[in-house]
């Protein structure tokens, strides 16, 4: 595609999701997000859990609060990056709308992203068509208006894949040294932004290392040291504010109870009709935790605890959830129960996935004999699988590898297209007959 047609349709991409923003953008911070920005731009550090006057433990922001406790709820990097245009906005809905223009600079990026790394993955038909998916894509145009994580992680993640592809098609010694710092950054970030591509980091490091560049460990070492200086910073602050090593977010207990209480249907239960909430006995327990600096760190055990001792008590309840959740996953649609999640079933959200699915079944299928080429892209669609199907699953939660989904998707269409050339006279006018190719 001629550089100046590209630009038009990154640009395109970008007022489209620019005129959304009037229309359904988010106007303020909400819910979590608000409590953590106040407390980081007010001085009070990355903190969630405070003591109001009665002497209880709430999450809401109170300015006159002597009793405040670090937290590690969630990944910090989105946090920070509201907290950095809040404290220089004073303004909270002009700095919401900066934020959010920001964030369709971001979903424009992705779109060019996804087309570079289709290009080198598959070829130039292929990358094309990848492209006009993602820019009028309904979900990905519509989260660059929302106060959302989502567009933050699924940018990095899609960067991080483009620098791989080019990693792995580099010969020159300091090139690859560059792309290997590059990448190993990125994949830092990504695990700042969403906590659970720790098990996809560890995954791409092993195979980087068994992989046919194993003979070049010391520019993996690298990329496994980019890595760890990028993340140093939150596990050192979180040592010295907890007084022990911990996970890079401590919420995972509360996200497996989430995910395997007695009453769980495989989501978040504050979206389930009438609401999935713990018992009164639980509740007592947390009630009862010390008030110190490792409240969260006691709280999310009790959570943990609570969980293992259900699935040790009901195995196969967790194998029957965990197919459950993987059709919620794949199949966007959530069965046996009232949900309230907004536009869950919306067609805007599920005509265009159905629409992609059989393709993106036939692309990865045919894509298995390059199975090398495609090894990143195969990891990250399975731990997101896999997490999903341990934890929970949220409507929102298969964004994250939608640009994967829809560059398999055009592959699958051009094999498609390519069968029917063979079949009907009518379709062999469709040019498109070389595009199932895929470059070396």
């Amino acid at each position: 595609m001629r550089q100046k047609y590209l630009f038009i349709f990154i640009f395109f991409s970008f007022l489209l999701r620019l005129s959304l923003i009037p229309i359904i953008g988010d106007t303020n911070i909400p819910n979590e997000f608000s409590t953590l920005v106040l407390n980081i731009i007010h001085n009070r550090g990355f903190a969630y859990y405070v003591v109001n006057q009665e002497n209880e433990i709430t999450t809401k922001y109170i300015d006159s609060s002597k009793t405040i406790f670090p937290s590690a709820y969630m990944p910090p990097a989105y946090p920070y990056f509201l907290a950095g245009i809040t404290s220089l906005i004073r303004n909270e809905k002009i700095a919401v709308f900066v934020i959010e223009i920001i964030q369709a600079i971001l979903g424009s990026l992705i779109c060019l992203l996804v087309y570079q790394t289709t290009k080198e993955l598959f070829n130039e038909t292929i990358a094309v068509l990848s492209l006009v998916i993602s820019c009028f894509y309904p979900i990905l145009a519509f989260s660059s208006s929302q106060i959302s994580a989502v567009i933050l992680y699924v940018f990095l993640a899609q960067l991080f894949l483009y620098l791989v592809t080019m990693l792995f098609r580099e010969t020159s010694p300091n090139k690859i040294l560059s792309w290997n710092i590059g990448a190993g950054v990125v994949l830092g970030l990504l695990i700042l932004s969403r906590a659970e591509t720790v098990l996809f980091a560890i995954l791409v490091i092993i195979w980087l290392f068994i992989s046919n560049r194993k003979s070049h460990w010391k520019f993996t070492a690298i990329f496994v040291l980019a890595i760890g200086i990028t993340i140093s910073p939150w596990v050192i602050r979180n040592f010295l504010v907890f007084g022990e090593l911990t996970p890079l977010t401590i919420s995972g207990g509360y996200n497996l109870w989430q995910g395997q209480n007695e009453k769980s249907e495989g989501t978040f239960g504050s979206y389930v009709v009438p609401p999935v909430k713990e018992s009164e006995e639980l509740q007592e327990k947390i009630r009862n935790i010390v008030l110190s600096n490792k409240y969260e760190i006691d709280r999310d055990q009790i959570y943990k605890d609570e969980a293992i001792k259900v699935m040790r008590a009901n195995p196969g309840r967790v194998i029957v959830l965990a197919i459950r959740k993987f059709f919620y996953y794949w199949g966007g649609v959530y069965f046996g129960f009232e949900m309230n999640y907004p536009q869950v079933h919306s067609p805007l959200v599920l005509g265009p996935w159905f629409c992609l699915l059989p393709f993106f079944i036939l692309g990865l299928c045919n894509s298995i004999k390059y199975y090398k080429k495609f090894m990143v892209l195969y990891l990250l669609l399975l731990t997101s699988t896999a997490v999903s199907m341990v934890f929970f699953v949220l409507p929102r939660y298969p964004i994250f590898v939608l640009p994967t989904v829809i560059m398999f998707s055009s592959y699958g269409f051009v094999i498609a297209i390519n069968w029917l050339q063979k079949k009907f006279l009518f379709f062999s006018k469709i040019d498109i007959s070389k595009s199932i190719i895929i470059q070396n």
